[in-house]
């Protein structure tokens, strides 16, 4: 038995440490997806890289910047933010159109979720569903072309 403590002792100081997984803020920067935190009161706290990119703002601009400064108050984004807080869940939606003076997007899908760690918080998860539509519009387009031609083929 001793022996096999022994092993298993040497094994494991062979073993190289395990590496401590990598900081969360750099994983969200790093996400193809427009992410966006809000604090409780929808000021931005947080964009990542993809989100600068889709609001068309720095980070370091967006720090002075609430969520009213791009989309216009009566938009039905406020109206998930406000689900997200009241219900303490994570609330999707979809073809959603974001407009305001500082941006025009059409078609995009939203995911809201609770921060529990930050009452009030809400990250924002954007996907622009334009190029997916078009493709699937291309798809079926296609699938048309190819029965009309099976058709005329009998």
């Amino acid at each position: 038995m001793r022996g096999l403590l022994r092993s298993a002792a040497r094994l494991a100081e062979r073993r190289p440490a395990a590496a401590a997984p990598p900081d969360s803020v750099a994983l969200m920067a790093a996400l193809p997806v427009p992410v966006v935190l809000l604090d409780a009161d929808n000021r931005l706290r947080f964009l990542n890289h993809a989100a600068e990119q889709f609001l068309g703002v720095s980070a370091a601009a967006a720090a002075q910047l609430g969520l009213a400064d791009f989309v216009a108050r009566d938009n039905p984004l406020f109206l998930l933010v406000d689900q997200v807080r009241q219900h303490d869940a994570r609330v999707a939606d979809h073809d959603m159109s974001l407009e305001g003076p500082r941006l025009k997007r059409l078609n995009i899908a939203v995911q809201g979720a609770p921060l529990p760690e930050e009452p009030g918080a809400v990250l924002l998860v954007l996907h622009d569903a334009t190029a997916a539509r078009a493709l699937d519009r291309q798809l079926t387009v296609r699938g048309a072309a190819r029965s009309v031609a099976g058709l005329a083929a009998t």
